[in-house]
């Protein structure tokens, strides 16, 4: 019985010291999602859409790195008209190790939602593509932002190969 107790307690022991302190960090590949944080203020025109009729938007997008910093987490939320003050869309950015890739997902309030990826800036340039999912169907999905300052980005989104509209933000914190 005291041979079982000490060989017990040696394996507890030796378990405990092949146990990392602490999980692992965020990969060094997320500094592209940490760039990111902060609150944005975007002002662009789309496709006329019964949110908005006009085709404008104004919005403001605040973005926060969550879950143990391995995920940026942004909330996008209308500025004027019928949606005024509402989220949205919700999306979150990480890194796939599996992929080598940055991944993305979005969800907005009409049900619809992106899956996408990217290997990453080009320059000044960064373009996530995947598949929209509305209504049933999927589509090809494409967003390319283009950097021009730490606090102004331009950008454009295309579905199913058509231009649907472009954003220009800018960091106010």
């Amino acid at each position: 019985m005291h041979r079982v107790l000490s060989t017990l307690s040696l394996l507890v022991a030796t378990t405990a010291l092949a146990q990392p302190k602490s999980p692992p960090g965020p990969p060094p590949e997320l500094a592209f999602e940490k760039s990111l944080v902060g609150t944005w203020l975007c002002e662009g025109k789309q496709e006329p859409t019964p949110e908005l009729p006009d085709g404008k938007r104004h919005l403001r997008q605040e973005c926060k790195l969550g879950k143990a910093g391995f995920w940026l987490e942004c909330e996008v939320f209308a500025t004027t008209g019928p949606m005024k003050d509402q989220s949205v869309i919700s999306s979150f950015i990480g890194w796939d190790p599996v992929q080598k890739k940055h991944i993305r997902s979005s969800f907005n309030m009409s049900g619809a939602s992106t899956l996408s990826s990217t290997p990453g800036w080009e320059g000044d340039k960064i373009t996530f593509t995947g598949e929209l999912t509305r209504a049933g169907k999927k589509l090809p999905f494409k967003m390319t932002e283009l950097k021009k300052s730490d606090t102004e980005t331009t950008g454009t989104l295309e579905i199913d190969g058509k231009p649907i509209g472009d954003d220009t933000c800018k960091k106010i914190k």
